[in-house]
């Protein structure tokens, strides 16, 4: 019992989901019927009328006049429709000839004379907004009409003693009965018209959405269809290429066919559960459109051999455009971060190459007063060399930390290399400040990366931890080494006390910075963790012995 009640339960609810269902396509596809069903109704009663009623009883007769005055409601209720339906959207308005149908059967009922001559018309007025309900409205009017259909001569009894309240029940009887069939009907239409509708537009937001061109093969034949889309992805209108299999051939690239037979065959052999392969066809213009062929045996003769091959093409020539763009940004992304790091190292770097440049001046000046003194110029030479080294070696790394192309340089290289130059970079931000930088089990390993990207990460840390240390009492920053499994960890930590739980959720999310306004990009953690994850690494925050900590994981050689 339960599951039945519970069944009941899930039908009612489905029929009052569609009951309310009314939609802007339905409503404008029933208004184009109202000038078609008011024609067919005038074409069928018009010849009644003049070949039937005038001959038979005249037009000064009861039946003409009274049939023809409740005639006047139908025809307001269709005129009145059409011209409220441009402004009103509503059910009601299309049901407004339904409801002339019901006046003229109340205004039958109500007139004695007229019932008695004609005593059944009250009832086909009813069937007849039945039937105009049908074509006119949704669902929901419709219920609505067949409800006040059934119950109105009931209400009418109560003002009226010349019809038999037995003959209201037998008619009605009737109207109940065509109901029940019309509802089921127009229920199941109202279902398969959404139904309909809504994959007919999943259908063409799919072909929309993804640019697909669609092609069939009959493979007992070799008929080959390619449809508009498919054509135009190479540049043709519909009619400038023939559909036949020799089309197909002569615009594919000839190093790519070999691949396309043999993705066809796997598929066909079953080594392979589906069809899709690369190649290039030649566009009208000349140049080769980059495609993906996707494709699936729909049909099969009874000895189980297939018969149809349909598939689509996609050209994913925009697709190589999109990762391009991409890339390009990201490379903007990444130039932004590293001169928003040079700008907060400049004091550094300036203050890291006056020095020397007042070394070679000062050695120039005593070298001008006193020349000639013994050992004076070897030891001023040297000097001199020292400075110009030291400013060869800053101006080296900063040029090697800026430079510009795309084009990733993976190779195997040191890792302990990679640190000392950071830690000699980043060493020019920390100058005037009491930050101690400790190196801990620095050892030698070989890892593959692309040694400037790596270089940009680890800067990035110790930036970061130089910023989170100077806030402690005794500010340090330490970086070591350490090896798990197949990957060697590189931990950057600082004397900070840890990051709050509420913001390390969004540490590594692009433009997000706990620096003051100018002072960040909010870009570097981001960017750090993207060049990480390229390299088949990882890059965390974690609290380490109550201190502030990021881990670089990379693959060792």
């Amino acid at each position: 019992m339960p599951v039945i009640l519970g069944l009941m339960k899930k039908g009612l609810e489905k029929v009052l989901r569609n009951l309310n269902t009314f939609t802007a396509e339905d409503y404008e596809e029933k208004r184009q019927l109202l000038i078609p069903t008011f024609v067919l109704a005038f074409l069928f009663f018009f010849p009644y009328y003049l070949i039937i009623v005038i001959p038979a009883h005249g037009v000064d007769s009861i039946i003409f006049k009274d049939d023809f005055f409740s005639g006047i409601f139908v025809i307001s209720g269709f005129l009145s429709s059409w011209f409220f339906s441009r402004y009103i959207k509503s059910e009601f308005v299309l049901g407004l000839p339904s409801i002339g149908c019901l006046c003229g059967s109340i205004y039958f009922m109500l007139n004695p004379e007229f019932n008695e001559l004609k005593p059944y018309l009250w009832t086909y007025s009813k069937v007849l907004a039945l039937i105009f309900g049908i074509i006119l409205t949704g669902i929901r009017f419709y219920s609505i009409l067949i409800v006040t259909a059934i119950t109105l001569p009931f209400v009418v009894y109560l003002f009226i003693d010349h019809i038999p309240i037995f003959e209201i029940l037998e008619r009605d009887s009737v109207i109940y009965m065509m109901s029940l069939i019309t509802v089921s009907i127009v229920y199941k239409r109202s279902v398969a018209n959404h139904t309909r509708r809504r994959e007919k537009n999943e259908s063409e937001l799919l072909k929309f959405s993804s640019e697909l061109g669609t092609w069939k093969w009959n493979l007992t034949n070799n008929d080959v269809y390619f449809d508009a889309r498919y054509k135009e992805i190479l540049g043709y209108e519909d009619h400038e290429l023939k559909n036949d299999l020799e089309t197909w051939k002569n615009l594919l690239e000839e190093s790519d066919f070999k691949q396309a037979e043999v993705a066809f065959k796997d598929y066909l052999e079953g080594r392979s559960p589906h069809y899709e392969v690369k190649f290039r066809m030649k566009h009208k213009k000349g140049h080769w459109v980059p495609i993906i062929a996707k494709g699936k045996i729909v049909e099969r003769n009874s000895q189980g051999q297939p018969t149809l091959f349909v598939g689509t093409h996609f050209d994913f020539s925009i697709l190589e455009e999109l990762t391009q763009s991409l890339e390009n940004e990201k490379l903007k992304l990444v130039q932004a971060s590293k001169m928003a790091t040079l700008g907060e190292m400049a004091a550094g770097v300036a203050h890291e190459i006056n020095n020397p440049l007042a070394i070679i001046s000062n050695a120039n000046n005593l070298l001008r007063r006193d020349p000639g003194k013994e050992g004076r110029i070897q030891e001023t030479t040297e000097m001199v060399q020292g400075s110009v080294d030291r400013i060869a070696k800053i101006v080296k790394g900063l040029k090697k930390y800026c430079r510009v192309d795309s084009e990733m340089e993976k190779k195997n290289i040191n890792i302990k290399k990679i640190i000392l130059e950071s830690l000699d970079i980043s060493s020019l931000n920390s100058k005037g400040t009491k930050v101690r930088l400790i190196k801990d089990k620095l050892v030698d390993q070989d890892v593959f990366c692309d040694e400037l990207e790596i270089e940009q990460v680890l800067i990035n840390l110790l930036n970061n931890a130089l910023y989170g240390s100077l806030s402690t009492t005794d500010p340090w920053i330490e970086v070591s080494m350490a090896r798990a499994d197949n990957m060697i960890e590189v931990m950057v930590k600082d004397s900070g006390k840890g990051i709050s739980e509420d913001i390390v959720e969004d540490l590594f999310n692009p433009f997000f910075t706990t620096k003051p306004v100018n002072e960040g990009t909010g870009l570097g953690l981001s960017i750090a963790r993207g060049i990480a994850m390229d390299h088949k690494g990882s890059l965390t925050y974690q609290l380490n012995d109550g201190h502030t900590a990021f881990v670089l994981n990379l693959p060792i050689s």
